[in-house]
């Protein structure tokens, strides 16, 4: 590891040290669960396997990642 950086455990850091790194990490928790329902749902509703749901859904999400990349 470089001079520079600093490496740190989960027990260096305390809950109260950062609040907007704790709301950024509630919310990336909560935002994958709500993600792993809607495959859920949209696997049940349209019967497909999980295979089967990332096999139609990959190129959308190749495309919008293109684009995304391309805008910055």
């Amino acid at each position: 590891m470089a001079a520079h950086q600093s490496c740190r455990t989960v027990t260096d850091v305390g809950l109260g040290d950062n609040p907007a790194g704790m709301a950024v990490a509630a919310m990336s928790v909560i935002s994958s669960g709500m993600q792993q329902i809607f495959c859920r749902t949209m696997q049940q509703k349209h019967k497909l396997s999980s295979h089967e749901l990332l096999a139609n859904t990959a190129p959308a999400q190749v495309h919008l990642t293109l684009f995304r990349s391309h805008k910055s």
